[in-house]
């Protein structure tokens, strides 16, 4: 881990393991500066743009869950092959409800259920990297997965800088499985999760 840069927001896992495993995010980068600018222009311009605004207007706790889920990862997390792995899981999701929708699967729980399973997809790639930060006596604070947005959690410890770090194996399944739970109950409702559980294995 010799050297740290900054990855901006073009994010790539192996980008972070070229420059030697670790990156430096900027705080003022945490959040969005106005309210649904990030998903405004994430999906900008994008094949599935309309389809997903029809989602979200149909679903409006679609559109909910996904921007939580856009506080927790922030443009800046690295996908393996991409440049945000939080665009990823949305295009995954839309398409994949697009898909089922085609298919004549349009009632409400196997939107919701086919939604949620892949915009939740993207656990194994975020158990790929850890975040620490700093506050000003210098002391060490590990983010815990989708315990907090990383700009509330930032401020709540005096968090002055912080880094992404690759780690050195892959999740275990075992983790993997318990970081999907916990992100589910992070951005949604128990009634959506149910659906999850109950329509979405064949998604």
């Amino acid at each position: 881990m010799n050297s740290v840069s900054n990855i901006g927001t073009v994010a790539r896992q192996d980008r972070l393991l070229a420059q030697g495993g670790a990156a430096v995010w900027a705080i003022n980068a945490l959040a969005p500066k106005t309210p649904n600018a990030w998903l405004n222009e994430i999906i900008r311009n994008k094949p599935y743009e309309s389809i997903a605004l029809s989602i979200w207007t149909h679903q409006p706790n679609l559109r909910v869950a996904t921007e939580k889920l856009g506080a927790y990862l922030t443009p800046l997390w690295p996908a393996p092959d991409g440049q945000s792995l939080w665009s990823e899981a949305i295009e995954k999701a839309v398409t994949k409800v697009d898909l089922a929708v085609q298919r004549g699967e349009s009632y409400h729980g196997r939107v919701v259920g086919i939604y949620l399973f892949w915009l939740a997809s993207c656990v194994r790639d975020v158990a790929r990297i850890s975040v620490h930060g700093y506050n000003k006596h210098g002391e060490r604070i590990i983010w815990k997965y989708f315990s907090q947005p990383l700009s509330v959690w930032v401020k709540a410890n005096g968090i002055d800088h912080i880094e992404a770090v690759l780690v050195d194996e892959d999740p275990a399944e075992e983790v993997t499985a318990g970081l999907r739970t916990h992100l589910v109950a992070s951005i949604t409702d128990p009634v959506d999760a149910g659906y999850l559980e109950m329509y979405a294995p064949r998604g």
